[in-house]
């Protein structure tokens, strides 16, 4: 009768591609606890988006807004939601509050990054990418990830001799 072993059911289901029971799960999770702000981005990241219900995801992260209005993890899901949505500059916008907040929220920068480079920003999204690639170079870090998306900003500017390098390095 937990809400949190709905919510982890959900997101096993989800990655079985179960989605019946995912959304079952989740579902019973917010019926169950509605003011555990996780369960509601675990369930659209997971279910929601991957099964393109954009407008159900849209409500389920509007109820997380209501119950936790300074949530960090619930607006950078609404960012990554207005990505999916094509809605890039309220991406860049609520990705600008959350790094205003903590600039070292987690994938802060990577969401922004992508908002700006789906919305044709370059000039704003290069710099992220390139202190992601020094930041994981320095660290030791994979950095594929972060080439991949450094690759298409350079492709979409028109510097395809710059795009290979980053993709083979």
């Amino acid at each position: 009768l937990l809400a949190e072993a709905h919510a982890a059911m959900g997101e096993l289901h989800a990655r079985e591609h179960d989605w019946p029971d995912s959304l079952r799960a989740f579902r019973r999770a917010l019926e169950l606890n509605p003011s555990i702000t996780e369960q509601h981005t675990m369930f659209v990241q997971s279910t929601l988006i991957p099964l393109g219900r954009l407008d159900e995801a849209d409500q389920v992260l509007a109820r997380a807004r209501e119950v936790d209005p300074l949530s960090l993890n619930v607006l950078r899901q609404i960012a990554v939601l207005r990505i999916v949505q094509g809605q890039y500059d309220e991406a860049v916008t609520l990705m600008q509050q959350v790094r205003a907040t903590d600039p070292d929220f987690p994938f802060a920068d990577l969401m922004l990054g992508r908002a700006l480079t789906f919305g044709g920003r370059l000039q704003e999204a290069m710099p992220i990418w390139e202190h992601r690639m020094q930041q994981a170079s320095t660290l030791g870090r994979d950095q594929r990830g972060t080439q991949y998306w450094m690759a298409a900003a350079y492709v979409m500017t028109g510097r395809f001799a710059e795009a290979v390098p980053v993709l083979d390095g």
